[in-house]
This record gives structure tokens, sequence and C-alpha cells, in this order.
């Protein structure tokens, strides 16, 4: 596939300092004009600003199947509309070539409930028409890829219309009962970039994966090479791209760290791109041995895009190394050293007024000088002097970060489509039965016939809209969403998606906190409600991935106020 080159354009992308989802996507040849900035700053040099770049590369790590962030975090990143319009604008600038790697097509396993789980594939079909709309070239599948079988990932795997690389694996022995169709991987692909100076480049790309789960067993229909083995494996598709005349060598990697650096020492490759860690925040590169390691977090927060310099590709030599110019690189550098400066400064400190010996104080005082020399060198980056470079910049995608229509039409498609579905084939269920004496569940409207005013200021608060935010989004009869959004959800006498009293469960009520109430109603006493909500309680929905910025113990004041928990205002 020969990539022609197009006119840079300056761009701007907001700078973030948090994240917290990803995938693998690699993004080559892009004739870019100054470098971008980002969270991990600007690549430029006041002293000696280099030429543009003669393409770029940009990665995501770990999809794992989202569409789009939950939206409940102070923050929320992400989104394939984002990244649709990125890669838009990437291609207007110049020529883009995406990989994936890592889990892309599925968060995890299987759910039980089948409406749920048609939901899940539903977004995985949804996920697989959206890498093949942003043509991207590869992708290197995670663990979570297989989990519903070798028959649906091929399936979905020909939908994305791009090569699946896994050089480890290959299909198992069929079996006689009954027998699967071996899956499309493949272990090589080799294209064709043209670069701001006219010259082609082919870039080789191979993938190597660890797709047991997690009880270490292969997917059925899979044979998966030992890890003991993957080194070699490596070597083996390092040296097949160079007989196919790959001048730029890619590995893609999903696995562990310690997986990346053994395919980096044996391969000898340009990049090593990494998933699997299961890390919000992208890495900055790292060297290993000759390779670079380059990782993007998760769940499609941002893209690591990576600005390549290259010479004539006549000149390149065997053994040749690429310069990191990343001012990312170069903070993450810095911030590590002044940790270290001021831990040796505070213990200078110390040993003075401990009567440490003065030249064992003069020792580390010269250490220290050091360090600062080294935090100093590495503020700016060496002049420019040609030869291969690269500086790579991690882009996340905020919630006003610009969206692709027609993708996000996709994305608003697929809600509409598992809204009206459940609907329908979740219209009977209903929630368990109480046992005999045990209380069910009476919506907040009804507490609120005796706390008029809790009532009252818990429709002002989140949690009394809470349903809402739901229905705006098409999303109320999510099983991804819903049961954070309602009361008593498939609690015995609760709700279920489509059971909600009439209405009385919608929101996140009273008895969500404070349990099942039928039996205070008949019979108020503190004897059969809950006076407070345990921690465990809240963290059923306020976890890592949907609340941030939760902490108990805040929460929990901000909850007691005047009508609630507080004598209401104005009375005596």
């Amino acid at each position: 596939m020969l990539i022609n080159f197009g006119i840079p354009v300056n761009t701007w992308l907001p700078r973030v300092t948090h994240l917290r989802r990803v995938w693998v996507v690699v993004v080559l040849g892009a004739g870019l004009g100054s470098t971008l900035s980002s969270c991990s700053g600007s690549n430029s040099n006041t002293s000696d600003v280099p030429p543009e770049p003669s393409f770029r590369i940009g990665i995501m790590t770990d999809l794992k199947g989202y569409l789009e962030p939950c939206g409940c975090t102070s923050h929320p990143l992400g989104g394939i509309d984002r990244l649709a319009h990125k890669a838009r604008t990437l291609r207007q600038q110049g020529p883009l070539l995406l990989v994936a790697a890592g889990s892309t097509l599925f968060h995890g396993a299987p759910p039980k409930d089948i409406t749920h789980d048609t939901q899940e594939r539903w977004r995985a079909e949804t996920v697989a028409r959206a890498l093949r709309e942003l043509n991207v070239s590869a992708v290197t599948p995670g663990p979570t890829d297989f989990l519903r079988g070798v028959s649906l990932f091929q399936k979905l795997a020909s939908t994305s219309d791009a090569a699946w690389l896994a050089g480890n694996a290959a299909p198992a022995p069929l079996s006689a009962s009954p027998p699967t169709s071996p899956p499309d991987l493949t272990s090589t692909r080799v294209t064709k970039v043209k670069t701001r100076e006219g010259e082609t480049v082919k870039v080789g790309i191979f993938g190597v994966s660890d797709l047991r789960d997690a009880d270490g067993s292969a997917p059925e229909g899979l044979a998966i090479q030992p890890r003991s083995s993957l080194a070699q494996t490596a070597k083996k598709l390092a040296a097949e791209l160079t007989r196919k005349g790959a001048n730029l060598r890619i590995a893609l990697v999903s696995g562990s760290r310690a997986d990346a650096k053994a395919v980096a020492r044996a391969s000898a490759v340009d990049f090593v791109v990494q998933a699997g860690l299961d890390r919000a925040e992208a890495l900055p590169p790292e060297r290993s041995g000759s390779s670079w390691l380059l990782h993007a977090g998760r769940q499609g927060q941002g893209l690591v895009v990576v600005d390549i310099w290259v010479p004539a590709v006549a000149s390149w030599t065997k053994g040749r190394r690429f310069t990191d110019r990343s001012t990312w690189s170069r903070e993450s550098a810095v911030e590590s050293l002044r940790v270290e400066r001021d831990e040796l400064a505070e213990r200078i400190k110390k040993w003075k007024r401990s009567g440490f010996r003065a030249e064992d104080i003069a020792a580390q005082a010269a250490r220290l000088k050091r360090i600062d020399q080294q935090i100093a060198s590495r503020k700016t980056l060496p002049p420019w002097s040609g030869g291969l470079a690269f500086a790579a910049t991690w882009n996340t995608f905020g919630p006003k970060a610009p969206s692709h229509a027609g993708m996000r039409k996709r994305v608003e498609a697929h809600h509409r489509r598992v809204n009206q579905h459940n609907k329908r084939a979740l219209a009977g269920q209903t929630p368990p039965a109480p046992a005999p004496g045990q209380p069910s569940y009476v919506g907040s409207q009804t507490c609120g016939n005796c706390h008029a005013p809790a009532l009252a200021w818990w429709k002002r608060t989140p949690h009394g809209r809470a349903y809402n935010t739901l229905v705006t989004r098409h999303k109320e009869y999510n099983l991804n969403c819903v049961g954070c959004h309602v009361t008593g959800y498939r609690r015995p006498g609760g709700s279920t998606a489509t059971h909600l009293l009439g209405g009385a469960l919608r929101n996140v009520g009273c008895e969500n906190c404070h349990g099942p109430g039928s039996n205070h109603v008949a019979a108020p006493s503190l004897d059969n409600i809950e006076r407070d909500a345990a921690e465990s309680t809240c963290r059923g929905c306020h976890n890592p991935e949907h609340s941030d910025r939760f902490h108990y113990d805040t929460y929990r004041r901000l909850l007691i106020m005047p009508g609630h928990g507080q004598p209401p205002k104005g009375a005596s």
C-alpha cells in the first residue's frame, strides 16, 4: 500500500494531566509542521528547530471494546468518534497508517446473561467496523479477543478489514468434535510510506501476543507457542521483515513489560509497541537494547504520536539507531532526577545535624551538584544534527475534543439498537422476590411521605437525577449502565432494567443507602432501616473506573445536610 505525502499543517492538542483507560494504534507517515503540543509537552527547540518530520507514527493500546468513556468521571477521556476526527485531521496533513494492539474487540469474559452478551457482541461489531472506517492496517490481538470463540473472532477480524498479527499463534489441529475454523491470523505485514522528502520507506510490522486466559489456557482452536520461545519467534519474524525489504521495523506486543523487552533484545527492531499493561497513563519512550519501547495507555483515551526523521534510505546502515528527541522523555527524566535530588538534599541536611564526617558530606554534595547539572542539561534538546530521530507526544481526547460526525452517528446508532433490543428482550424480567418476612423496595417518593425535607434535598442532588442522564444518551436499558442509575437493581424486591415499580425506582434513591423500606413504612423504627451506608455499598458504583474522585468520608460528609442527617433549616 503506497501512501502519498500531504501538506503539513500545525496542530494543537490540549494538555491533560491525568488519564484512565487504552488500545494500540500506530500511525505512520504524516508530513506535519511543528510537533504536537500535548500533555507531554511540545518538542520545539528554541535554539535549533529541526525540519518537518519525514513521517509520523501514532500509537494506542488496549482499546478493549470501548466506543466512548463512561461519562461519570471528573474528566472523561476517549471516544472512537474523537479518535476518528484526529485520524481525519492527520490524513489531511499527510499519510497515515493505523495499527492496533492488545485486547481490542472485547472488554472481558462473556456475561452470563445472554442479552448482556448480545449487547457486548454488537459493541465488538461496531468496534470492528470502526477499525475498517479508520483504515486500521494491522492489529495484534489480546486475550479477551478470543474468549467468545475462534469463529466469532474470525467474523469480526474479517469485518475490520485489517491484518491481525500474532506470529506466535497458529490454528490448532482440528478436533473431531466439532471441528473449528482456523482464525484469520498472520505474522507480518510490510507497508510502503512515502516521506516528505519523496523517499519510499518500507515499514515492516510483526505481532506477538500472550493470548492465554486467566487460567493459562489457550483459546479453543488456537495453538500458542510457550512464552520461553517468544524471543526466538521475535528474532525469526524480524528477520522475515528484513528479507521482505523492510527499512523500518516495528513489533506489536501484547504481554508484560518483560515480554516487550525480550522481544526488543531478540529482534533489535526500531520500535516495540507494548499493550497489555492495564495502565491508564501512557509511558514515555524507553530504550531497550537498540529498540525503543512505546506504550499508550488503555481504552482509547489517547493517541501517542511519534514524529519520525529519516535521511535518504540509501544511506541507512545496519545497526543504525534512532535518537529520541521527545520533550516528554526529557520531562519524565527531569522529574525523576528532581525527586532523587530532593531526597539526597534532605539526607545531607540530616547527616550534617548528625555529625557525619565532613569528607563524606562533601562527596554527597558533589553528587548533588552532578544531579543538578544533569537536570539542567536535560531541560533543552540538543542541536539538530540530522540522522535518524523521533519525538513522541501523548495526545488525549478530553470531553471538549472535536468529534467525527459520521463516527458519532455510528456510536449513537449502536446505543439506540441496544436500547431498543434490550427493552423488548428484558420486558418480562422481574427482580427476585424477597424471602418471607424480608422487606421490598417502595421508592423514594414513599419515603418522602414521612421525610419530606430529605426527599426535597435528594431531588436536587445528582443521585436524584441519575436516570435522566441515561435517557438523554439512549442508555436506560444498557446493561453496562442502568444498574448504577436506579434503586435496588436486581435485589430481592427491587428493580431490573425494565421493571422500575412504575418509575418509583428510577434514580439512585433512598433505599440504595438505607435498604429496602417496606417493613419500615409498615412499622417505622430505627431497627428496620439502615441509618448509614457502608463504604462497600457506595463502591459498588463509585469505583475507580466510574468515579475517579470518590473518597468515602468526603462524599459522606456532603450527604449530611439540613433535612438529611441534620435538622431542616429553620427548625428549632
